[in-house]
């Protein structure tokens, strides 16, 4: 951490320079019940109330460290617990702090997409000599309550809290920090925060998620095909008793693209193409290859399952996917989209994956976890910022 100017926490993503970092203690004195102080600033940006949850070890505020270790100046006793001074929650102890910005509508399988991709990695990430953590014990219980158990017991995963009930959208749903360690023992920590979708639906609302996504390291924009009306029109022509949803009763696709270029330019105080990558991943994409309208032609390279785990990274497969969603996109009616979200951002790359394999039946229940593609953008992301190379 030392050898960086500044930081950027990954719970309220303020940025700030490391000079501002703040301590807490960690010596069994200060950790003894009676010795607990009350910690407002954590309280609130974590969502945590009643008296005794409130009651921290003691922050050192004026500590210089050395060799990451600093005094406190209440018991004597050293520690190396560097916290945020916006919000103290916990900074990770990794070379880097790596934000990946998940956005889309209500109802577009983000919380799928981030629990069956963590899943991927965990597996599979070694084919790449890399391997992956849970930064805490709170994002590890995270990933296990929301994903793990539901995957198994086969029951749905639980909506995101939209901003109504709660305008913390931080402290709601709090995200999960992973470590990735590289080929040559470089630690990373991946911040993957899943906000509702209604918190894109519009610039006044998104103004609560504009510190994350503008410093994101990259972005995956994540897309019902159901939300194009031509796909739409012919899924219920094929089955009429499908449950789809109404393109005239949800945010745009066009809409939640606008307000992100919009927050990131305000926020950074920037114009112009966006440099941040941007993987614009569409969802559900069994429903595409399940439909005798819709399906690619049968040499398209999207019905091949992904190469990258078993192969070694091939950007030349995420250029192919790429190319082949852009045609579909254009006989779907939405070739402005495609010329609008190249013109915003400087790389971007289209790609297609089924979360879970299959849509819920109708009791709710899940099948079994069959992803598919659903590491792709990520992977993506990674080659585009050097982590990983063919």
């Amino acid at each position: 951490m030392d050898l960086v100017r500044s930081t950027v926490c990954p719970y309220c993503y303020n940025k700030f320079p490391n000079s501002k970092i703040i301590w807490r203690c960690s010596s069994g004195s200060c950790k003894r019940p009676e010795n607990l102080e009350e910690d407002g600033k954590y309280s609130e940006y974590h969502d945590v109330h009643g008296a005794a949850a409130r009651r921290m070890p003691h922050i050192i505020t004026a500590g210089k460290p050395k060799n990451g270790f600093v005094q406190c100046d209440k018991c004597g006793e050293f520690t190396n617990v560097a916290i945020c001074p916006e919000c103290h929650s916990i900074l990770p102890k990794t070379d880097e702090n790596i934000i990946i910005s998940i956005i889309g509508a209500p109802s577009a399988g983000k919380s799928y997409f981030v629990g069956t991709l963590l899943k991927q990695l965990n597996e599979k990430l070694s084919a790449f000599s890399c391997g992956m953590q849970f930064t805490t014990t709170e994002s590890r219980e995270m990933y296990e309550n929301k994903f793990e158990r539901n995957f198994e017991r086969g029951v749905p995963v639980p909506a995101t809290k939209p901003p109504a009930e709660n305008m913390n959208i931080v402290g709601a749903n709090l995200p999960i920090l992973c470590d990735l360690t590289d080929r040559h023992l470089k630690k990373r920590t991946f911040t993957f925060f899943d906000a509702a979708g209604e918190n894109f639906e519009n610039e006044g609302i998104m103004r609560y998620v504009a510190p994350y996504i503008s410093h994101s390291s990259a972005i995956i924009l994540l897309l019902d095909p159901t939300q194009i009306p031509y796909v739409n029109n012919a899924l219920a022509e094929e089955n009429p008793r499908m449950r789809l949803r109404d393109p005239k009763d949800s945010v745009s696709y066009e809409s939640i693209l606008t307000n992100t270029i919009s927050v990131i330019h305000q926020h950074t105080r920037s114009s112009g193409r966006i440099k941040i990558p941007l993987a614009v991943g569409f969802s559900k994409w069994d429903l595409i290859e399940n439909s005798p309208l819709l399906r690619p032609d049968e040499n398209s390279a999207i019905l091949r399952p992904s190469p990258h785990f078993s192969q070694g990274f091939r950007k030349i497969d995420c250029q192919n996917v790429s190319l082949e969603i852009e045609g579909l996109l254009a006989a779907w009616g939405c070739q402005n989209f495609t010329v609008r979200v190249k013109q915003s951002f400087t790389k971007v790359n289209f790609f297609a994956f089924s979360a879970i394999g299959a849509s819920a039946d109708e009791r709710g229940n899940v099948p079994i976890v069959v992803p598919k593609r659903v590491e792709d953008p990520f992977l993506w992301l990674l080659n585009e910022l050097g982590m990983i190379v063919k």
